[in-house]
C-alpha cells in the first residue's frame, strides 16, 4: 500500500489516456496523482461516502465509474423483469 502513490504517479509520467482504478486506496493515490487525466473507478465502496466523489449523480473533477453498496439507488435497480413479464401477458 505504501507504494501507490508512486505507482500513481508513474503512471501519470507515461502518460496514459485513462487510469483504471480498483479499491479505496488505488483511486485515492490515482486521484492525488492527476486531476487531469480520467480516472475509471472500479469496485469502489459507496465512493459519496468514502469522499472519492462530491455525489454519485455529479461526481465531479475527473472521475467515473462504478460504486456499489449505496442503499440510496436500490429503488432505481431493475425488478428482474417481473413488470416486463406481467405486462407481457
Amino acid at each position: 500500500m505504501d507504494r501507490l502513490p508512486a505507482l500513481a504517479e508513474d503512471l501519470v509520467r507515461l502518460p496514459v489516456d485513462v487510469i483504471l482504478a480498483s479499491a479505496t486506496p488505488v483511486i485515492q493515490a490515482a486521484k492525488h496523482a492527476t486531476t487531469t487525466i480520467p480516472i475509471v473507478m472500479a469496485l469502489s465502496a459507496d465512493a459519496a461516502d468514502a469522499g472519492l466523489v462530491q455525489s454519485l449523480a455529479y461526481p465531479g473533477e475527473n472521475d467515473t465509474g462504478l460504486s456499489f453498496l449505496d442503499t440510496g439507488l436500490s429503488a432505481k435497480r431493475p425488478s428482474g423483469g417481473a413488470d416486463e413479464v406481467r405486462a407481457g401477458h
